[in-house]
């Protein structure tokens, strides 16, 4: 992520204005989960022994598309611009 205005290059110029959601979506995508666990021996002599199961598992994803709105500090260039921004995390849409 750059620093800089985009039009007069000056360092430590870009200031944040607002943001706004542009899309979102809810789909269903297929991860993979591990469980772990532990297997107790019964005689002191032997050793627990550790286990993992990889699994597939279908989840509601969020996809979220977020507009962000940027200005030059500097007064004389004043440039404005936006950047877009994408979002992906586990969970569903509020109806």
């Amino acid at each position: 992520m750059s620093i800089r205005c985009p039009k007069c290059k000056g360092f430590w110029k870009k200031r944040f204005v607002k943001n706004e959601l542009v899309e979102q979506r809810e789909s269903l995508e297929t991860v993979e989960r591990t469980d772990e666990g532990t297997i107790f021996s019964n005689s002191p002599f032997e050793p627990n022994h550790g286990y993992e199961v990889k699994r597939l598992e279908q989840v509601r994803m969020v996809q979220e598309t977020t507009r962000d709105f940027w200005e030059c500090k500097d007064p004389v260039c004043g440039h404005q611009w936006t950047t877009e921004e994408y979002s992906e995390y586990e969970g569903q849409l509020e109806a």
